[in-house]
């Protein structure tokens, strides 16, 4: 048997050797067809060289990802123990799989699976899907997953942001994405499910679930608006500086209702527990209105005192004010400015 598998094997590098010089013999016919086939091979070798690297480092990746320490990971490294069957399955697709990116998504799904926190049949359904998305539809649902668990600010109104993954409100760069998401369904009716948020825990850090990383902020107050007052709603300035303050209340993340003259027993749709009274050349009619934004000063009101003195008509009212703010600046815009540097200060 000895004798044979040598033959065998003596038999394949005569052939090889043989193809070898047959070729170089072919090509010697071809200008510069010498000098093309041991360039061919060179590439071959090359390619070859560059794959295992990039294994290699992929492999390398995944693991330091994997074992990357934080405070979670510290409490129940303890306790952490990965199946081999599925150890190898999630390295094996990373090392597989096209995108470079992923590499922190298997890495996560593999700690994720040494927790416990998933069960067998999840871990092989969520690798074969992360395999399947592209890193791009995977940041589409993760974003569409913190829309969904925090009131993030749309680009423009006082609403929620929120993030569609319909079919057909998709670019066609974006559609094999989007029906690969209902096709594991992760998406029901343009949205993300309870089991495609389940599948985005897996696959995310905790800290890239979270607003800042998206860089969209969240409202402050998402479900009770600054009640915006005035009785000076036939000044022009008045209303000019209510759009600013309004603007900059935004970019810091406060909701506000449109500025309103309150006349009657208030009905509002959304209820709201902090209000702002803006005030200039009309007192008399705040008196005259005293009695239905009576409760509402008494829950948290901020004047705003867009004149030189205090009305002494107001000043039964005075107390009653969690603070007066006083702004006489000509400009609206800056005027704006001042006001929320003397009641906002940002959090550090």
């Amino acid at each position: 048997m000895k004798k044979h598998d040598e033959k065998k094997t003596n038999l394949k590098t005569t052939i090889s050797k043989v193809a070898d010089v047959g070729t170089n013999f072919a090509l010697s016919f071809v200008p510069g067809a010498s000098s093309v086939y041991e360039l061919a091979k060179l590439g071959v070798n090359q390619a070859r060289d560059y794959i295992q690297q990039k294994h290699e480092k992929r492999i390398s990746d995944f693991h330091m990802m994997l074992l990357k320490p934080d405070a979670e990971w510290d409490e129940r490294t303890k306790n952490v123990c990965i199946e081999a069957v599925d150890y190898h399955l999630l390295l094996n697709a990373c090392i597989q799989d096209l995108e470079d990116e992923k590499t922190e998504l298997y890495a996560t799904l593999a700690r994720n699976a040494a927790y416990k926190t998933l069960q067998s049949n999840d871990i092989r359904f969520f690798s074969i899907s992360l395999s399947e998305m592209t890193f791009h539809s995977m940041e589409e649902m993760r974003l569409a997953y913190i829309a969904l668990n925090y009131h993030l600010i749309p680009p423009s109104g006082s609403g929620r942001f929120k993030k569609s993954l319909s079919i057909t409100d998709a670019l066609s760069e974006e559609s094999y994405g989007r029906r690969m998401m209902e096709l594991r369904g992760f998406v029901s009716e343009g949205k993300i499910n309870s089991f495609g948020q389940r599948f985005i825990k897996a696959c995310y850090p905790s800290d890239k679930l979270k607003p800042d990383s998206v860089r969209i902020c969240e409202w402050k107050n998402p479900n009770s608006p600054l009640l915006m007052i005035s009785y000076d709603l036939d000044d022009s300035f008045v209303s000019s500086f209510s759009m600013h303050l309004t603007r900059e209340l935004r970019n810091i993340g406060f909701r506000t209702t449109p500025l309103c003259a309150i006349n009657r027993r208030p009905t509002l749709l959304s209820p709201t527990s902090r209000s702002i009274l803006i005030f200039k050349n009309r007192p008399e009619r705040i008196i005259e209105n005293q009695r239905f934004i009576e409760k509402i000063i008494e829950t948290g009101c901020i004047a705003i005192q867009l004149r030189q003195d205090y009305p002494a008509l107001l000043e039964s009212l005075r107390d009653k004010f969690e603070a007066i703010i006083k702004t006489d600046i000509c400009d609206p815009s800056i005027s704006a400015k001042e006001v929320i540097t003397q009641i906002y200060t940002p959090d550090k």
